[in-house]
């Protein structure tokens, strides 16, 4: 039976914008949130990842380097 992706609110957002917003491949950024360095609370919801919206953006703010697809 295929999985259904959770419904997308407003407090949450898929792997794929965040790495579209950091410039990196997705699995930068699961890679880079199951090691901690990226410190934002997830939702995993039939095998698929949410990241905080508002962690996010607080993550954007202090930054303060880029992430690379290095490492």
């Amino acid at each position: 039976m295929p999985k259904n992706p959770p419904p997308v609110t407003p407090d949450y957002m898929r792997v794929s914008e965040a790495a579209a917003r950091l410039g990196v491949d997705r699995k930068t950024v699961r890679n880079r949130l199951m090691s901690g360095a990226l410190p934002i609370r997830v939702l995993r919801f039939d095998g698929f990842l949410r990241l905080h919206r508002k962690d996010f953006e607080q993550y954007l703010e202090n930054a303060s380097r880029p992430l690379s697809n290095s490492a």
